[in-house]
Formats: structure tokens, C-alpha cells, sequence
């Protein structure tokens, strides 16, 4: 992966509560609140639930269309501007495992043209499953 569009576990902890570093949860409101770990699972076994402490749920499929493209670019960027997310920050995305993420990645770099976006390439299966990290549900 490109080491200018990813972001580690180092960095992201690094970057916790920096205002000009947003975290952005393209999961489902049910992964979010660490109702469920996976989209159709619940946390099993020693699996965490929740989501990185600061993060703005952002579901991927908000930027969808009811057929399954993706919404106008006005509708985007204001979509986006209502989470509080700006070109100005530089944001960086997570999921599951790092699917939903990329493409919201590509919609705020290719579709939006913002500037700083990452991902998070260890997403919440890395993230839930380390010890001493803080998780917020």
C-alpha cells in the first residue's frame, strides 16, 4: 500500500484528539456502538466492540444512491460538510477491515478532491482486538 495514503496503528494513536486529524467510521450504527463486531456478527470470544475514541460515524452507505452509485458530488460535499468534515483536515478512514474505508477514500480524494485523506489500513480488526488501546461504544 501506498505509505501516503495509509495510516498505521502508531499514527493513529499518535493522532488521537488533534483537531486537525479526523477519524471517520464508515461502518453501520450497529458496528459503531459495538452492538455488532462484524456487519452481521456480535463481538464473540475476546472481540471488542465500539468504535476509536473521537471518531464520526459516517456510514458508507449514506453516499450511496438508491442504485447503488454514488450520490452527486454537491450531495457529498454536503453530506460530509454536515459530519463537520472539511478539505482542510486531514481525515483518515477505518472499518472492519478496510473495504468500506477505501472507498470512502475514494470518494474524498477523487470524488471531492480533498487533499489529506488516509486509511487506516489494520481498521477495527486490529484496533478491537489490541490491548490497552482506548474504544469508546
Amino acid at each position: 500500500m501506498r505509505e501516503d495514503i495509509r495510516a498505521t496503528h502508531g499514527m493513529v494513536e499518535q493522532l488521537l484528539g488533534d483537531p486537525q486529524h479526523r477519524l471517520m467510521d464508515v461502518r453501520s450504527m450497529a458496528e459503531f456502538t459495538g452492538e455488532r463486531y462484524w456487519p452481521s456478527l456480535p463481538p464473540q470470544g475476546d472481540q471488542r466492540g465500539g468504535h476509536l475514541p473521537g471518531a464520526v460515524l459516517m456510514p458508507i452507505e449514506d453516499t450511496w444512491s438508491e442504485d447503488g452509485t454514488f450520490k452527486p458530488v454537491d450531495d457529498l460535499r454536503a453530506l460530509y460538510a454536515s459530519r463537520g468534515f472539511s478539505p482542510e483536515q486531514e481525515i483518515i478512514t477505518y472499518c472492519a477491515v478496510g473495504g468500506r474505508a477505501s472507498q470512502a477514500w475514494l470518494v474524498l480524494r477523487y470524488l471531492l478532491g480533498y487533499p489529506r485523506v488516509r486509511v487506516y489500513d489494520g481498521s477495527w480488526i486490529e484496533w478491537g482486538s489490541l490491548t490497552g488501546v482506548p474504544v469508546e461504544t
